[in-house]
């Protein structure tokens, strides 16, 4: 039975592992926002160019589902490996 289903502790069930899967998790994590950046030509931006922006603005660049889409696990091969 699923460790999670059951309500165990999941700290004292897997303790290493689990900082293992943080970790990694993190470091998937800054590899996205890193392709990110670089694909949306953050590399050209000159520092003085970034700053704040409307939340309204930001609402509007989060809402377009065309640039990465959320599948399940089950799902997402066909789309990783065409």
């Amino acid at each position: 039975m699923n460790a999670f289903v059951k309500k165990e502790d999941l700290w004292a069930k897997f303790k290493t592992e689990t900082v293992i899967v943080i970790a990694d998790g993190i470091r998937t994590l800054a590899a996205i926002w890193q392709g990110a950046w670089e694909a949306g030509g953050g590399t050209a931006i000159a520092d003085g160019k970034l700053g704040l922006r409307e939340t309204d603005d930001l609402i509007e660049l989060y809402l377009k589902t065309d640039f990465v889409e959320s599948l399940e696990l089950a799902d997402i091969d066909s789309v990783l490996n065409p």
